[in-house]
C-alpha cells in the first residue's frame, strides 16, 4: 500500500511540473512578439510645432502601448540638434550638439512599444512635419 502511494504522489508531481514549463513557455513566446521597435529616418527640416504636437499626440494616444520613443531631430532654424526622449508620458527634449559641416541633418526616431502602428504609417505622418 505504501508503495502505491508513493507512486501516485510522484506522478502529481511530474504532471504539475510539466504544466509550470508550458505556461512559461507561452508566456516567453508572446512577450517577443508583441514588443517591437520602429525606426524612422527622415532627411530634411522639421517644424517644431508640427514635431511638438504630433509627438504629444502620439504620446498620449499610445500611452499604454509606447514603453520608449527617442530620437535626434534637425528643427528648422536651429544650429543644434534636437535631441528628445520620453518614456511612457514624461517627454523631455534638449538641444544638443550643433549640426557639423556637411553633416547631413537627418531626423531618426525610435519607437519601442508593443502594438505599434506600421512603419510606413508612421513615417508619413512625421514627414508631414516637415518644413
Amino acid at each position: 500500500h505504501d508503495h502505491d502511494h508513493d507512486h501516485e504522489h510522484g506522478h502529481g508531481h511530474h504532471h504539475h511540473h510539466d504544466h509550470d514549463h508550458d505556461h512559461d513557455h507561452e508566456h516567453g513566446h508572446t512577450h517577443d512578439n508583441d514588443v517591437s521597435s520602429v525606426s524612422v529616418t527622415l532627411e530634411g527640416n522639421m517644424d517644431l510645432d508640427k514635431i511638438n504636437d504630433w509627438l504629444g499626440f502620439f504620446l498620449m494616444q499610445r500611452s499604454e502601448d509606447l514603453y520608449r520613443l527617442k530620437g535626434i531631430l534637425s528643427i528648422d532654424g536651429w544650429a543644434e540638434k534636437f535631441i528628445f526622449q520620453a518614456v511612457h508620458m514624461q517627454f523631455e527634449g534638449v538641444a544638443g550638439k550643433e549640426w557639423a559641416d556637411g553633416e547631413a541633418r537627418t531626423n531618426r526616431l525610435v519607437f519601442i512599444g508593443r502594438d505599434l502602428p506600421e512603419l510606413e504609417d508612421i513615417e508619413r505622418e512625421i514627414r508631414e512635419c516637415l518644413v
